[in-house]
């Protein structure tokens, strides 16, 4: 593909045991899927089956419609492939694989029925790309299974499907509004006993990441009962004990009045507390101290698992969703991004040199993401930039990462005094760190403004006891006095910018 063409968008439908969803991604760099457009509706399949287990006519037909529709959404949205699974209901009904053939496609559309393993499998390449994760277990509530998935070295190990989805849990467990004790006891005791019949193991290390709509709709209820600084669900920690508690908020609630709880979509009120105790099972069987939320799953690993052979490092993932995030904003500029974040290191390394790598990485992010606010507004582009971070879905970021990028882009601006609206994230003891290099990126900011276009090479930087002098090629211009004192109240030496090499 030329450098100068569209990627090719794709859309991924995923027929599933409660709702049917497609989304339309186009393709960015290192793995990327920038979502495009989607929809879904909610057919409940588990729920329309026979005698036999087989659809009932008017729950093919719904499907057939529902499909179509989103063959529509794509046509509109330029998508130039359509790949359609079945997860677990179509994959147990005896006339899940009729329904399929009934939409007769012609390649480069597909349309397919998931095995177990399959299934598991793309759950695994969705949550876990975006995550800084290395070793652990995916867990994937859908509505019919779950799939549990062990990872090492972000490589799949092996896989678990499990006939414990949040519908069909509750149908077969939970009879009385609301749940009664006994009943919430026996299902997690059948989830104990599947867990451990079919082999799963503990937790040894790493991460148990949390997939599907049952387990973000667990996070968001938790997230909205809390004061935190991100509304992002990607990457965020669901501890133990307030998965518990949100647990008990909904075991608690009548089915009538269970779709008002902050958080929870309504259309899940049914399911969401048979949901809750399969969660609550994994996470004891595993022994984990926490659920490490994906925001992204089975349709982003459809699609993974047809563009990239193996997931990408970590770092490369962070790249390249800064790398999307910055291209999505006209007055963003790729030389000015570079020139910036150049000088940012070598400050570092003159003023900085015991600087951690995660701040490192962040000043990294900050540097290259400062100007995408100019496309709101010029005079407040640092806070601007600051808030459209706060709410990107960035790939590869732990929701601290996300916290320091925010608050060194608001502190490029003025001096640091923005933690406290970033606890728990942002700690007490990082001001003074953040201040120090708030002080850096705003002083190389403002000389990258003044060099030249043809300037690449930020020369050296000389410190002593009193000076830290800068030198740049072909320089004539006047570093604001505001930012000369800044500079001086951080770290006590007086910085010079200077013309030479």
């Amino acid at each position: 593909m030329a450098d100068d063409e569209a990627p090719e968008r794709l859309m991924v439908i995923d027929i599933g045991s409660n709702s049917t969803r497609g989304v339309v991604l186009e393709p960015g760099p290192a793995g990327h899927l920038e979502i495009v457009a989607g929809a879904q509706e909610r057919l409940q399949l588990t729920r329309h089956l026979d005698e036999e287990r087989r659809l009932r006519s008017e729950a093919v037909e719904r499907v057939i419609e529902t499909v179509e529709d989103l063959s529509a959404i794509a046509e509109a949205a330029g998508s130039t492939r359509i790949m359609a699974v079945g997860t677990s209901a179509l994959r147990d009904a005896p006339n899940g694989s009729e329904l399929l053939e009934r939409l007769d496609w012609d390649e480069p559309h597909e349309v397919r029925v998931l095995s177990g393993d399959e299934e598991a499998e793309c759950a695994f390449l969705g949550a876990v790309f975006g995550l800084p994760v290395e070793d652990g277990l995916v867990v994937d509530i859908g509505g019919g299974s779950a799939e549990l998935t062990e990872f090492r070295a972000r490589r799949l190990v092996r896989t678990w499907t499990l006939p414990l989805g949040a519908l069909r849990a509750t149908d077969a467990f939970l009879a009385s509004d609301p749940p009664t004790t006994g009943e919430l006891k026996e299902l997690r005791a059948h989830v104990a006993s599947a867990l451990a019949e079919a082999g799963v193991p503990r937790l040894r290390g790493g991460a148990l990441v949390g997939t599907g709509g049952t387990i973000r709709n667990l996070a968001k209820i938790d997230l909205r009962g809390r004061q935190y600084p991100l509304g992002r669900l990607h990457g965020y920690p669901l501890r133990r004990g307030r998965l518990t508690r949100a647990s008990t908020k909904l075991q608690a609630a009548p089915l009538a009045t269970r779709g008002q709880i902050a958080g929870l979509n309504p259309q899940r009120a049914d399911s969401i507390v048979g949901g809750a105790a399969v969660l609550e099972a994994i996470v004891a069987h595993t022994r984990a101290r926490e659920v490490v939320v994906s925001g992204q799953g089975l349709r982003e690993g459809v699609a993974r698992r047809a563009l990239i052979e193996t997931l990408p490092g970590i770092d490369e993932v962070r790249a390249g969703s800064v790398q999307a995030l910055s291209a999505r904003f006209s007055r963003w500029d790729a030389g000015h991004a570079r020139r910036r974040t150049s000088m940012v290191r070598k400050l570092v390394e003159a003023l900085e040199p015991d600087a951690t790598s995660e701040l490192r990485a962040a000043l990294d992010d900050a540097s290259t993401l400062l100007d995408i606010g100019l496309s709101i507004d010029f005079y407040n582009r640092e806070r601007q930039a600051a808030a459209l971070v706060q709410q990107a879905e960035l790939m590869g970021f732990t929701h601290r990462d996300v916290a320091l990028v925010v608050a060194l882009l608001r502190g490029a601006e003025r001096p640091f005094v923005a933690s406290k609206s970033l606890r728990p994230l942002v700690r007490a003891g990082d001001d003074s760190m953040l201040e120090r290099a708030g002080a850096l990126l705003a002083a190389a900011d403002q000389v990258e403004r003044r060099l030249a276009p043809e300037v690449h090479d930020l020369g050296t930087i000389d410190v002593t006891s009193k000076v830290a002098r800068v030198c740049v090629a072909q320089w004539s211009g006047a570093v604001p006095n505001s930012v000369l004192a800044r500079f001086e109240a951080a770290f006590g030496l007086r910085l010079e910018v200077a013309a030479g090499t």
